[in-house]
């Protein structure tokens, strides 16, 4: 429970949107890669800033932590994420960036206070925001790694935390759809 928790961030800061067809999810011991596509019927424009700006992720993203806002560039924002349950702890620092149409998310720093759960070294995620016949279509990567394995026990709640971030982002832009 606490390692889906943590891992949970890690996704969030990533995305699935409504209608989605696919979703692959490759796992080795030391982490995990995800790709999907996406379609919505909502403008692009709407999809860009539902997938970037702070306010949107932090409604459909980390269910079950806290996040801060931390600064803000041009072009970017950092933002943190605090997971808490029972006697385990973590703190991640995301880095999101808007380029044209698409949308980056790096992890820029994280800390734990467990040595059972390998420290996870590397995420970064890619939504490439295309239209076509009056769709919007969102092309999703992400790729995480951790210093060390990971069993597969933990891989498969990673797994199960990524198809639930897909469920709470999907409901969101089914309710924005609605509107």
């Amino acid at each position: 429970m606490k390692w889906h928790l943590c891992l949970i961030s890690i996704v969030l800061i990533t995305g699935y949107v409504s209608g989605s067809n696919d979703l692959t999810f490759l796992r080795n011991d030391s982490g995990y890669s995800v790709s999907a596509t996406f379609v919505t019927s909502l403008p692009s424009d709407t999809v860009l800033n539902i997938l970037y700006e702070y306010d949107h992720v932090s409604r459909y993203s980390f269910e079950a932590g806290s996040t801060t806002f931390k600064e803000e560039g041009e072009g970017y924002y950092t933002m943190e994420v605090m997971l808490s349950r029972f006697f385990y702890q973590a703190r991640s620092h995301f880095l999101r960036k808007k380029e044209d149409n698409r949308v980056i998310a790096s992890l820029d720093s994280f800390w734990h206070n467990r040595g059972l759960i390998p420290e996870m070294i590397y995420s970064h995620s890619v939504y490439d925001i295309r239209t076509k016949d009056g769709y919007t279509y969102i092309d999703f990567k992400q790729d995480v790694r951790f210093a060390g394995n990971l069993n597969r026990i933990y891989l498969r709640m990673i797994e199960g935390g990524v198809k639930k971030f897909k469920e709470n982002l999907e409901n969101y832009l089914y309710e924005k759809e609605k509107r």
